[in-house]
């Protein structure tokens, strides 16, 4: 028990990290779109990030279910 809550406790600084880390890359993707410089590639790349994202997040909720009997 004391390990799953661990693992879910690392699971969740994780998922915290990586979501501050999105907004922060959005925020430069926006002023680079402001300044008129291409943002396609890097669009793409923090689309894809926010699918990881919501992948980890069905991840931990799931860690978080009572097992089925």
């Amino acid at each position: 028990m004391l390990r799953e809550a661990k693992i879910l406790e690392q699971m969740r600084r994780r998922i915290e990290d990586m979501q501050q880390r999105l907004t922060a890359e959005e925020a430069r993707v926006a002023e680079l779109r402001r300044h008129g410089q291409p943002t396609d590639d890097v669009s793409r790349l923090l689309h894809e990030i926010k699918q990881t994202l919501r992948l980890m997040q069905a991840h931990r909720t799931a860690g978080l279910r009572p097992p089925r009997q």
